[in-house]
Protein backbone atom coordinates (compact mmCIF):
# COMPACT_ATOMS: atom_id res chain seq x y z
CA UNK A 1 0.00 0.00 0.00
CA UNK A 2 1.56 3.69 -0.78
CA UNK A 3 1.99 6.05 1.96
CA UNK A 4 1.28 9.27 2.20
CA UNK A 5 4.24 11.88 3.40
CA UNK A 6 4.22 15.36 4.92
CA UNK A 7 6.94 17.22 3.10
CA UNK A 8 7.72 21.23 3.06
CA UNK A 9 9.02 20.84 -0.33
CA UNK A 10 6.10 19.15 -1.51
CA UNK A 11 2.59 19.16 0.05
CA UNK A 12 1.83 15.69 -1.26
CA UNK A 13 4.51 13.53 -1.82
CA UNK A 14 3.68 9.64 -2.79
CA UNK A 15 6.06 7.65 -3.49
CA UNK A 16 6.01 3.64 -4.10
CA UNK A 17 6.45 0.47 -6.62
CA UNK A 18 3.33 0.48 -7.81
CA UNK A 19 0.46 2.89 -9.72
CA UNK A 20 -1.32 5.43 -7.49
CA UNK A 21 -4.85 5.88 -8.39
CA UNK A 22 -7.25 8.51 -6.92
CA UNK A 23 -11.31 8.15 -7.15
CA UNK A 24 -13.98 9.32 -5.72
CA UNK A 25 -17.60 9.49 -6.59
CA UNK A 26 -17.88 13.01 -5.24
CA UNK A 27 -14.80 15.03 -5.18
CA UNK A 28 -11.21 14.56 -4.07
CA UNK A 29 -9.39 17.30 -2.07
CA UNK A 30 -5.65 17.68 -1.85
CA UNK A 31 -5.00 20.75 0.54
CA UNK A 32 -1.25 21.80 1.10
CA UNK A 33 -0.48 23.40 4.43
CA UNK A 34 -1.67 20.59 6.84
CA UNK A 35 -0.20 17.77 4.30
CA UNK A 36 -3.22 16.27 4.46
CA UNK A 37 -4.96 14.15 1.68
CA UNK A 38 -8.67 14.06 2.19
CA UNK A 39 -11.22 12.38 0.03
CA UNK A 40 -14.75 14.32 0.57
CA UNK A 41 -17.48 13.21 -1.25
CA UNK A 42 -20.20 14.01 1.52
CA UNK A 43 -19.86 17.54 1.48
CA UNK A 44 -19.01 17.75 5.30
CA UNK A 45 -15.19 18.53 5.11
CA UNK A 46 -16.34 21.99 3.20
CA UNK A 47 -13.82 24.13 3.66
CA UNK A 48 -11.50 23.43 1.04
CA UNK A 49 -13.69 21.53 -1.35
CA UNK A 50 -13.96 23.52 -4.72
CA UNK A 51 -18.29 23.87 -5.25
CA UNK A 52 -17.88 22.75 -8.98
CA UNK A 53 -15.15 20.80 -9.27
CA UNK A 54 -14.31 16.75 -9.11
CA UNK A 55 -10.67 17.51 -8.14
CA UNK A 56 -9.05 20.15 -6.48
CA UNK A 57 -5.56 20.17 -6.07
CA UNK A 58 -4.00 23.43 -4.60
CA UNK A 59 -0.16 23.63 -4.33
CA UNK A 60 2.69 21.57 -4.89
CA UNK A 61 1.86 17.80 -6.29
CA UNK A 62 4.99 15.52 -6.35
CA UNK A 63 4.67 12.16 -7.56
CA UNK A 64 7.83 9.35 -8.20
CA UNK A 65 6.14 6.65 -8.69
CA UNK A 66 7.32 4.99 -11.91
CA UNK A 67 4.20 3.78 -12.97
CA UNK A 68 2.69 7.24 -13.60
CA UNK A 69 -0.49 8.35 -11.98
CA UNK A 70 -4.50 8.35 -13.28
CA UNK A 71 -7.02 10.31 -11.98
CA UNK A 72 -9.80 9.14 -12.74
CA UNK A 73 -12.85 11.79 -11.95
CA UNK A 74 -16.68 11.20 -10.64
CA UNK A 75 -20.47 12.73 -12.01
CA UNK A 76 -19.28 16.17 -11.13
CA UNK A 77 -19.28 18.61 -13.64
CA UNK A 78 -15.84 19.57 -14.14
CA UNK A 79 -12.07 18.87 -13.28
CA UNK A 80 -10.30 21.49 -11.84
CA UNK A 81 -5.94 22.17 -11.30
CA UNK A 82 -4.91 24.70 -9.88
CA UNK A 83 -1.43 25.93 -8.39
CA UNK A 84 -1.02 27.88 -4.79
CA UNK A 85 0.55 30.86 -6.11
CA UNK A 86 2.71 31.33 -3.03
CA UNK A 87 4.16 28.46 -1.28
CA UNK A 88 7.31 28.38 -2.66
CA UNK A 89 9.70 29.41 -5.83
CA UNK A 90 7.75 26.18 -7.09
CA UNK A 91 4.11 26.87 -5.73
CA UNK A 92 2.54 27.93 -9.31
CA UNK A 93 3.25 24.06 -10.03
CA UNK A 94 0.14 22.19 -9.59
CA UNK A 95 1.30 18.90 -10.60
CA UNK A 96 4.97 17.77 -10.92
CA UNK A 97 6.37 14.32 -12.20
CA UNK A 98 9.77 13.22 -11.39
CA UNK A 99 9.30 10.21 -13.58
CA UNK A 100 6.16 7.88 -15.20
CA UNK A 101 3.09 9.82 -16.33
CA UNK A 102 0.04 11.32 -15.53
CA UNK A 103 -3.59 11.06 -16.80
CA UNK A 104 -6.42 12.52 -16.21
CA UNK A 105 -9.84 10.81 -17.77
CA UNK A 106 -12.67 13.15 -16.68
CA UNK A 107 -16.22 12.93 -17.88
CA UNK A 108 -16.64 16.99 -17.54
CA UNK A 109 -14.40 19.80 -18.40
CA UNK A 110 -10.39 20.37 -17.71
CA UNK A 111 -8.96 23.72 -16.45
CA UNK A 112 -5.77 24.41 -15.49
CA UNK A 113 -6.14 27.81 -13.90
CA UNK A 114 -4.80 31.25 -13.98
CA UNK A 115 -0.91 31.10 -12.50
CA UNK A 116 -1.27 27.17 -12.94
CA UNK A 117 1.01 24.45 -14.69
CA UNK A 118 1.48 20.89 -14.73
CA UNK A 119 5.01 19.98 -15.11
CA UNK A 120 6.96 16.78 -15.98
CA UNK A 121 10.49 16.21 -15.63
CA UNK A 122 9.81 12.45 -17.05
CA UNK A 123 6.64 11.03 -19.06
CA UNK A 124 3.89 11.89 -20.85
CA UNK A 125 0.93 14.07 -19.73
CA UNK A 126 -2.52 13.38 -20.78
CA UNK A 127 -5.71 15.45 -19.99
CA UNK A 128 -9.16 14.45 -21.46
CA UNK A 129 -12.58 15.37 -21.35
CA UNK A 130 -14.24 12.38 -22.42
CA UNK A 131 -18.26 13.93 -22.39
CA UNK A 132 -19.93 15.55 -25.06
CA UNK A 133 -19.23 19.48 -24.94
CA UNK A 134 -16.62 19.28 -22.30
CA UNK A 135 -14.04 21.58 -23.01
CA UNK A 136 -10.00 21.79 -22.07
CA UNK A 137 -9.25 25.58 -21.18
CA UNK A 138 -5.86 27.34 -20.71
CA UNK A 139 -6.55 30.05 -18.36
CA UNK A 140 -4.64 33.12 -17.64
CA UNK A 141 -1.20 32.55 -17.90
CA UNK A 142 -1.09 29.01 -17.33
CA UNK A 143 1.37 26.43 -18.81
CA UNK A 144 1.96 23.36 -19.51
CA UNK A 145 5.75 22.14 -19.52
CA UNK A 146 7.08 18.64 -20.33
CA UNK A 147 10.01 16.54 -21.42
CA UNK A 148 7.79 13.88 -23.00
CA UNK A 149 4.40 14.09 -25.34
CA UNK A 150 1.67 15.96 -24.05
CA UNK A 151 -1.96 15.46 -24.90
CA UNK A 152 -5.23 17.42 -24.97
CA UNK A 153 -7.90 15.71 -25.97
CA UNK A 154 -11.46 17.59 -25.43
CA UNK A 155 -13.52 14.46 -27.07
CA UNK A 156 -16.85 15.76 -27.20
CA UNK A 157 -15.82 19.24 -27.15
CA UNK A 158 -13.23 21.70 -28.31
CA UNK A 159 -9.87 23.45 -26.65
CA UNK A 160 -9.48 27.03 -25.66
CA UNK A 161 -6.62 28.60 -25.29
CA UNK A 162 -6.69 32.37 -23.07
CA UNK A 163 -3.41 31.96 -21.49
CA UNK A 164 -2.20 34.94 -23.01
CA UNK A 165 0.91 32.84 -24.91
CA UNK A 166 0.24 31.60 -28.45
CA UNK A 167 3.16 28.69 -27.39
CA UNK A 168 2.18 27.72 -23.97
CA UNK A 169 2.63 24.38 -24.47
CA UNK A 170 6.41 22.70 -24.14
CA UNK A 171 6.90 19.09 -25.39
CA UNK A 172 8.66 17.08 -27.00
CA UNK A 173 5.37 16.71 -28.96
CA UNK A 174 2.09 17.87 -29.02
CA UNK A 175 -1.56 16.74 -29.68
CA UNK A 176 -4.48 18.49 -29.29
CA UNK A 177 -8.03 16.48 -30.01
CA UNK A 178 -11.14 18.80 -30.83
CA UNK A 179 -14.40 18.67 -32.74
CA UNK A 180 -14.13 21.20 -35.44
CA UNK A 181 -11.70 23.95 -35.79
CA UNK A 182 -13.88 26.97 -36.34
CA UNK A 183 -15.24 26.47 -32.13
CA UNK A 184 -11.39 26.05 -30.89
CA UNK A 185 -9.82 29.28 -29.67
CA UNK A 186 -6.32 28.84 -30.46
CA UNK A 187 -4.98 32.69 -29.61
CA UNK A 188 -2.50 32.27 -31.87
CA UNK A 189 -0.98 28.75 -31.37
CA UNK A 190 -0.13 26.97 -34.80
CA UNK A 191 0.74 23.33 -35.40
CA UNK A 192 2.98 21.42 -37.61
CA UNK A 193 0.10 19.57 -39.14
CA UNK A 194 -4.30 18.98 -39.17
CA UNK A 195 -5.83 15.78 -39.49
CA UNK A 196 -9.94 15.46 -39.84
CA UNK A 197 -12.00 12.74 -39.13
CA UNK A 198 -9.44 11.51 -36.46
CA UNK A 199 -10.50 10.94 -32.82
CA UNK A 200 -8.81 10.38 -29.66
CA UNK A 201 -10.15 6.60 -29.19
CA UNK A 202 -10.05 5.27 -32.78
CA UNK A 203 -7.53 7.35 -34.61
CA UNK A 204 -7.57 8.81 -38.02
CA UNK A 205 -11.15 7.18 -39.81
CA UNK A 206 -10.49 8.40 -43.14
CA UNK A 207 -8.72 5.91 -45.64
CA UNK A 208 -5.44 7.17 -46.12
CA UNK A 209 -5.27 9.70 -43.70
CA UNK A 210 -2.46 9.20 -40.69
CA UNK A 211 -1.18 10.96 -37.74
CA UNK A 212 2.23 11.88 -38.61
CA UNK A 213 4.83 10.42 -36.64
CA UNK A 214 6.14 13.51 -35.21
CA UNK A 215 5.46 17.42 -34.66
CA UNK A 216 2.50 19.30 -33.15
CA UNK A 217 -0.75 18.42 -34.71
CA UNK A 218 -4.77 19.81 -34.65
CA UNK A 219 -6.46 16.60 -34.81
CA UNK A 220 -10.20 17.15 -35.57
CA UNK A 221 -13.23 14.41 -35.33
CA UNK A 222 -15.27 16.64 -37.61
CA UNK A 223 -14.85 14.65 -40.96
CA UNK A 224 -15.86 16.95 -44.03
CA UNK A 225 -16.40 15.93 -47.52
CA UNK A 226 -15.08 16.74 -50.95
CA UNK A 227 -17.32 16.05 -54.15
CA UNK A 228 -14.84 15.45 -56.63
CA UNK A 229 -15.75 15.20 -60.60
CA UNK A 230 -13.75 13.26 -62.91
CA UNK A 231 -13.20 15.14 -66.81
CA UNK A 232 -14.11 12.69 -69.63
CA UNK A 233 -10.54 11.89 -71.56
CA UNK A 234 -9.32 9.93 -74.99
CA UNK A 235 -6.58 9.19 -76.55
CA UNK A 236 -5.23 7.39 -79.73
CA UNK A 237 -4.59 3.67 -79.30
CA UNK A 238 -0.93 3.18 -78.40
CA UNK A 239 -0.47 6.70 -76.71
CA UNK A 240 0.27 7.02 -73.31
CA UNK A 241 -2.93 8.14 -71.38
CA UNK A 242 -3.32 11.30 -70.49
CA UNK A 243 -3.45 13.13 -66.72
CA UNK A 244 -7.03 12.73 -65.12
CA UNK A 245 -8.39 15.73 -64.68
CA UNK A 246 -11.29 16.67 -62.39
CA UNK A 247 -13.24 19.62 -60.48
CA UNK A 248 -13.18 19.90 -57.21
CA UNK A 249 -15.51 21.64 -54.56
CA UNK A 250 -16.20 21.52 -50.86
CA UNK A 251 -12.67 22.79 -49.20
CA UNK A 252 -13.08 24.49 -45.85
CA UNK A 253 -10.91 26.33 -43.32
CA UNK A 254 -8.71 27.73 -46.16
CA UNK A 255 -8.13 23.93 -47.31
CA UNK A 256 -6.75 23.82 -51.15
CA UNK A 257 -5.82 20.77 -53.46
CA UNK A 258 -2.20 21.65 -52.74
CA UNK A 259 -2.62 20.76 -48.77
CA UNK A 260 -5.69 18.44 -48.95
CA UNK A 261 -5.15 15.82 -51.80
CA UNK A 262 -2.45 13.48 -53.45
CA UNK A 263 -2.32 10.78 -55.45
CA UNK A 264 -4.24 10.80 -58.93
CA UNK A 265 -7.28 9.08 -60.72
CA UNK A 266 -7.08 5.87 -62.24
CA UNK A 267 -9.38 3.91 -64.64
CA UNK A 268 -10.24 0.14 -65.49
CA UNK A 269 -7.10 -1.92 -67.10
CA UNK A 270 -7.07 -2.13 -70.83
CA UNK A 271 -5.84 -0.99 -74.14
CA UNK A 272 -8.16 -2.05 -77.07
CA UNK A 273 -9.86 1.04 -78.57
CA UNK A 274 -12.75 1.03 -76.85
CA UNK A 275 -14.62 2.88 -73.08
CA UNK A 276 -12.77 1.95 -69.65
CA UNK A 277 -14.20 3.98 -66.39
CA UNK A 278 -12.10 6.21 -64.81
CA UNK A 279 -11.78 5.59 -60.67
CA UNK A 280 -10.59 7.02 -57.43
CA UNK A 281 -6.77 5.20 -58.18
CA UNK A 282 -4.70 6.61 -55.59
CA UNK A 283 -6.20 9.50 -55.62
CA UNK A 284 -6.84 10.69 -51.67
CA UNK A 285 -6.92 13.26 -48.73
CA UNK A 286 -4.06 13.08 -46.48
CA UNK A 287 -5.88 15.91 -44.06
CA UNK A 288 -8.81 13.60 -43.57
CA UNK A 289 -11.65 14.56 -46.64
CA UNK A 290 -13.87 12.26 -47.27
CA UNK A 291 -14.09 11.66 -51.18
CA UNK A 292 -17.29 11.68 -52.53
CA UNK A 293 -15.76 10.87 -57.03
CA UNK A 294 -18.30 11.04 -59.90
CA UNK A 295 -16.43 9.06 -62.28
CA UNK A 296 -15.94 9.26 -66.09
CA UNK A 297 -14.45 7.71 -68.76
CA UNK A 298 -11.56 7.59 -70.79
CA UNK A 299 -12.35 6.54 -74.26
CA UNK A 300 -9.40 4.81 -76.50
CA UNK A 301 -10.01 5.36 -80.23
CA UNK A 302 -8.26 3.42 -83.50
CA UNK A 303 -4.70 4.54 -84.53
CA UNK A 304 -3.94 5.20 -88.25
CA UNK A 305 -2.39 2.25 -90.11
CA UNK A 306 -0.91 3.00 -93.50
CA UNK A 307 -1.73 -0.08 -95.67
CA UNK A 308 -0.11 0.41 -99.45
CA UNK A 309 -0.66 -2.67 -102.17
CA UNK A 310 1.89 -3.90 -104.21
CA UNK A 311 1.84 -3.81 -108.37
CA UNK A 312 1.14 -7.36 -109.41
CA UNK A 313 0.63 -9.44 -112.57
CA UNK A 314 -0.04 -12.70 -113.95
CA UNK A 315 -0.20 -14.37 -117.37
CA UNK A 316 -3.82 -15.22 -118.87
CA UNK A 317 -4.80 -18.35 -118.13
CA UNK A 318 -2.87 -18.77 -114.73
CA UNK A 319 -4.17 -18.31 -111.04
CA UNK A 320 -3.66 -15.04 -109.57
CA UNK A 321 -0.96 -14.74 -107.43
CA UNK A 322 -1.47 -13.74 -103.24
CA UNK A 323 -2.23 -10.11 -103.11
CA UNK A 324 0.75 -8.73 -101.10
CA UNK A 325 0.72 -5.35 -99.15
CA UNK A 326 3.30 -3.12 -96.95
CA UNK A 327 1.91 -1.66 -94.01
CA UNK A 328 3.21 0.87 -91.64
CA UNK A 329 1.61 2.50 -88.65
CA UNK A 330 1.70 -0.34 -85.92
CA UNK A 331 1.67 0.23 -82.31
CA UNK A 332 3.09 -1.54 -79.45
CA UNK A 333 4.57 -5.15 -80.51
CA UNK A 334 1.53 -5.13 -83.67
CA UNK A 335 2.11 -7.31 -86.49
CA UNK A 336 -0.07 -7.85 -89.57
CA UNK A 337 -0.05 -11.05 -88.68
CA UNK A 338 -1.70 -10.19 -84.98
CA UNK A 339 -3.53 -7.27 -85.65
CA UNK A 340 -4.84 -7.42 -88.79
CA UNK A 341 -7.77 -9.73 -90.69
CA UNK A 342 -8.80 -10.45 -93.76
CA UNK A 343 -7.06 -9.90 -97.03
CA UNK A 344 -7.04 -7.65 -100.32
CA UNK A 345 -8.92 -8.33 -103.20
CA UNK A 346 -9.36 -7.24 -106.88
CA UNK A 347 -11.76 -6.68 -109.73
CA UNK A 348 -13.07 -9.38 -111.49
CA UNK A 349 -12.07 -10.29 -115.06
CA UNK A 350 -9.74 -12.81 -116.43
CA UNK A 351 -9.06 -10.52 -120.05
CA UNK A 352 -5.96 -8.97 -120.78
CA UNK A 353 -5.67 -5.78 -119.12
CA UNK A 354 -5.48 -3.92 -115.62
CA UNK A 355 -7.19 -4.64 -112.71
CA UNK A 356 -7.49 -2.61 -109.84
CA UNK A 357 -6.45 -3.94 -106.36
CA UNK A 358 -8.77 -2.90 -103.88
CA UNK A 359 -9.07 -3.17 -99.56
CA UNK A 360 -11.44 -6.55 -99.62
CA UNK A 361 -11.82 -7.45 -96.32
CA UNK A 362 -8.63 -6.37 -94.45
CA UNK A 363 -9.33 -4.63 -91.38
CA UNK A 364 -7.67 -4.00 -88.06
CA UNK A 365 -9.85 -4.09 -84.65
CA UNK A 366 -7.22 -0.70 -83.29
CA UNK A 367 -6.67 0.62 -86.91
CA UNK A 368 -7.97 3.04 -89.35
CA UNK A 369 -6.82 1.76 -92.27
CA UNK A 370 -5.52 4.19 -94.39
CA UNK A 371 -5.40 2.66 -98.09
CA UNK A 372 -3.32 3.17 -101.05
CA UNK A 373 -4.83 0.85 -103.99
CA UNK A 374 -2.81 -0.40 -106.94
CA UNK A 375 -2.65 -2.86 -110.19
CA UNK A 376 -3.14 -6.59 -110.99
CA UNK A 377 -1.68 -6.76 -115.05
CA UNK A 378 -2.77 -10.11 -117.12
CA UNK A 379 -0.71 -10.75 -119.71
CA UNK A 380 -1.04 -12.17 -123.21
CA UNK A 381 0.10 -16.14 -123.19
CA UNK A 382 2.67 -16.87 -125.51
CA UNK A 383 1.95 -18.05 -129.33
CA UNK A 384 2.37 -21.86 -129.80
CA UNK A 385 5.14 -22.49 -131.98
CA UNK A 386 3.66 -23.02 -136.00
CA UNK A 387 3.20 -26.14 -137.91
CA UNK A 388 5.37 -26.36 -141.24
CA UNK A 389 2.62 -27.64 -144.30
CA UNK A 390 3.25 -31.61 -145.21
CA UNK A 391 3.26 -32.28 -148.96
CA UNK A 392 2.29 -36.00 -149.20
CA UNK A 393 4.16 -36.49 -152.79
CA UNK A 394 7.55 -35.52 -150.96
CA UNK A 395 9.71 -39.02 -151.51
CA UNK A 396 10.29 -39.17 -147.41
CA UNK A 397 6.39 -40.21 -147.68
CA UNK A 398 6.08 -42.16 -150.73
CA UNK A 399 7.48 -45.13 -148.63
CA UNK A 400 4.34 -44.70 -146.44
CA UNK A 401 1.32 -43.48 -148.47
CA UNK A 402 2.49 -45.56 -151.76
CA UNK A 403 0.80 -48.38 -150.68
CA UNK A 404 -2.43 -46.44 -150.67
CA UNK A 405 -1.98 -44.73 -153.78
CA UNK A 406 -1.75 -47.85 -155.60
CA UNK A 407 -4.31 -50.03 -154.06
CA UNK A 408 -7.06 -47.33 -153.10
CA UNK A 409 -6.26 -44.56 -155.30
CA UNK A 410 -5.18 -45.35 -158.75
CA UNK A 411 -8.20 -47.47 -159.90
CA UNK A 412 -10.49 -44.66 -159.09
CA UNK A 413 -8.55 -42.25 -161.01
CA UNK A 414 -7.84 -45.03 -164.18
CA UNK A 415 -11.19 -46.13 -164.17
CA UNK A 416 -13.96 -43.58 -163.47
CA UNK A 417 -12.06 -40.31 -163.55
CA UNK A 418 -10.23 -41.21 -166.59
CA UNK A 419 -13.65 -42.02 -169.05
CA UNK A 420 -15.39 -38.78 -167.16
CA UNK A 421 -12.70 -36.95 -168.54
CA UNK A 422 -12.75 -38.61 -171.78
CA UNK A 423 -16.17 -37.88 -172.31
CA UNK A 424 -16.00 -33.89 -171.48
CA UNK A 425 -13.33 -33.39 -174.62
CA UNK A 426 -10.43 -32.90 -172.24
CA UNK A 427 -7.18 -33.68 -173.62
CA UNK A 428 -5.21 -33.31 -170.27
CA UNK A 429 -4.89 -36.94 -168.71
CA UNK A 430 -5.64 -36.59 -165.20
CA UNK A 431 -2.89 -39.36 -164.35
CA UNK A 432 -0.85 -36.98 -166.05
CA UNK A 433 -1.50 -34.47 -163.40
CA UNK A 434 0.44 -34.23 -160.12
CA UNK A 435 -1.74 -33.63 -156.90
CA UNK A 436 -0.59 -31.86 -154.25
CA UNK A 437 -1.29 -32.30 -150.42
CA UNK A 438 -1.13 -29.91 -147.62
CA UNK A 439 -1.95 -31.22 -144.38
CA UNK A 440 -2.98 -28.90 -141.59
Amino acid sequence: MNSALADRSALLDVTGSGDVSLTSAGGITIQGGSAQASASGSGTNTATEHADAAIQVVGLLHIADASGLTIQGGSSASTYIAGAGSNSATATVAAKLSAGSMTVNVSGNVLLDSGGALLANVGDIILAATSSNDIITLRANAYIDATGNVTLAAVGGNFVNNSGDATPITAARTLIYSTIPTSDTLNGMTADFKRYNCTYAAGCLTAGTTIPATGNGFLYSYAPALAVTADAQSKIYGAADPAFSYTVSGYEFGDDATTALSGALGRAAGENVGSYAINQGSFLSPLGYTINLTGNNLGITPASLSVIANALSKVYGSADPALTYTATGFQFSDTAGTALTGSLSRVAGEVIGLYAINQGSLVGANYTIAYTGNDLGITAAPAPAPVAPVDLVQPELNTVLNGTLEAEVLPILNGPLLAAAEQSGEEENPLEKKPTYTCQ
